[in-house]
């Protein structure tokens, strides 16, 4: 037995040397005990899957057994959404092919009538979106297809059909597909649409961040065919707000869908100090929407340092009663690798018109063949803040029809920037009889309200514009108004 007389004796370097170890292995044990803490807090306790065997639409009989069953029939899909309300754990629904028929008129939010409300996390999959259909019947129920609350903070939707749903109850009644309210936490639509829906705000899908933000994705997902039939977004409205706002479309079609404004995508946001702003729209086309103004999108959100970002898109076929063929802008708006074209305003800024407060950049991107009155390329405009400002990085406009004036760009007592870009082959084609001083094939600049209208141009190219009335020969046309031109 040793004592500690008779103990070998350590040197310094030795009892250091050990020191090291024994402090390295009880760093590694408490970095393992924080790690399996971490993992448990991330996932929470096991849920449950339940497989919906019935197209009927019933509550389920016992949400306290962990079995999704109806009143004799079966495990319906609302059931299944009573059994993963019941309880804060993440589960799982699988929902087979086939028409999930909605048949409880009414409106109230805790999954008994009308719409299908989410209260905890959940993942909802089904066969493919034109396989697993989840009809609303709003025309019968009075209400929208899925509510989901701000309590429930992660949530998937995937591989289904959400259609035929209907808010229309109250002057703001929004989402008539799907309405989330954020509560900090995660909506998810992969490989869906949302078809045939009606509402006041949001005819397709209304994302309302709340006061406590969050963070919305879809992938692959398809807003066709949707009313928002006296307000705002036909397909969607992303309204921002809270310290976290976060929205991504990636994948995506956005088409054929009517409002009043914003007749495919609506945004706004409120800035608040501090606050994370992040929207994108990638790699996703925008088309064959109508609206009074802003008809493919209608942009109220951002500002000079948080901008919605479209990147690798194209928006074509869009259609205005009034202003903005292709996008309306009063907020802030980075237009990146994409193409507006064929769009239609009748009277502003058939590709884009920027407003008062909009403040837009376009890198390496094309306008072409759009049509308005006036600007049928870009209209800028400033009447009260002198904010509005158009940058216009390696990109081309050509291609462009007005009626009146400035097919190319229609400055309007604004701000707009030209470096390395190209403005040809625009042209002002004034109908036969029509006595109105076509002028700007490729630019009109011209003051408003009293605000002079600025452009600079630096290495780019002005040519091949022109105006002509009816039949009549072309006469070259490419600048109307004062350029400052940086060389």
């Amino acid at each position: 037995m040793l004592t500690p007389r008779n103990a070998p004796h350590l040197s310094s370097s030795q009892l250091r040397a050990l020191l090291v170890s024994l402090c390295a292995t009880l760093c590694a044990v408490l970095l393992a005990r924080l790690d399996d803490q971490r993992t448990v807090a991330a996932t929470g306790a096991a849920g449950h899957t339940f497989v919906v065997t019935s197209t009927f639409d019933a509550p389920d009989f016992d949400t306290g057994d962990n079995t999704c069953a109806s009143a004799g029939h079966g495990c319906t899909l609302r059931a299944a959404i009573d059994q993963a309300n019941f309880a804060t754990d993440p589960d799982t629904i699988i929902i087979p092919a086939g028409t999930f028929l909605l048949t409880r008129p009414g409106d109230e939010d805790n999954n008994v009538l009308g719409d299908l409300d989410i209260k905890y996390a959940v993942t909802i999959v089904g066969a493919g979106p034109g396989l697993t259909i989840v009809d609303g019947n709003g025309a019968f129920t009075g209400d929208r297809v899925f509510q989901i609350i701000s309590s429930a903070t992660e949530v998937t939707l995937s591989n289904l059909t959400i259609r035929n749903g209907k808010q229309l109850t109250a002057t703001f009644a929004s989402g008539g597909g799907l309405y989330w309210t954020g509560g900090g936490g995660h909506l998810h639509l992969s490989n869906v649409s949302v078809e045939s829906n009606q509402a006041h705000y949001g005819g397709g899908i209304y994302l309302d961040y709340a006061s406590a933000g969050g963070d919305v994705t879809l992938d692959n997902v398809s807003v066709r065919a949707n009313q928002a039939t006296t307000a705002a977004g036909g397909g969607l409205v992303v309204a921002l707000n809270g310290p976290l706002m976060d929205f991504a479309m990636r994948n995506s079609q956005v088409y054929s869908n009517t409002a009043f404004q914003g007749g495919g995508i609506y945004l706004q946001s409120t800035i608040v100090p501090f606050s994370v702003f992040s929207a994108t729209i990638e790699s996703s086309q925008i088309y064959s929407n109508t609206a009074g103004h802003g008809a493919g999108i209608d942009n109220d959100s951002g500002d000079g340092s948080h901008r919605l970002t479209i990147l690798d898109s194209r928006l074509h076929h869009n259609h205005s009663a009034g202003l903005a063929g292709g996008i309306e802008n009063n907020g802030g708006l980075s237009i990146l690798l994409s193409t507006l074209d064929t769009n239609i305003a009748a009277t502003q800024g058939g590709g884009i018109y920027n407003n008062d407060n909009g403040l837009l950049e376009i890198t390496q991107s094309t306008l072409s063949g759009n049509t308005a009155q006036f600007g049928a390329g870009i209209f800028v405009e400033s009447f009260i803040y002198m904010r509005t400002l158009a940058s216009v990085v390696n990109s081309t406009i050509s291609g462009n029809t007005a009626s009146h004036e400035g097919a190319g760009l229609y400055n309007n007592g604004g701000r707009a920037q030209f470096y390395n870009a190209t403005i040809a082959n625009n042209q002002i084609v004034v109908p036969t009889g029509n006595f109105y001083p076509a002028m700007g094939g490729g630019l009109l600049i011209t003051p408003n309200f009293g605000f002079n209208a600025v452009v600079t141009i630096q290495n780019t190219l002005i040519g091949d514009n022109a105006r002509r009335v009816g039949a009549s020969p072309p006469v070259p046309d490419d600048c109307y108004g004062r350029v400052r031109a940086l060389g």
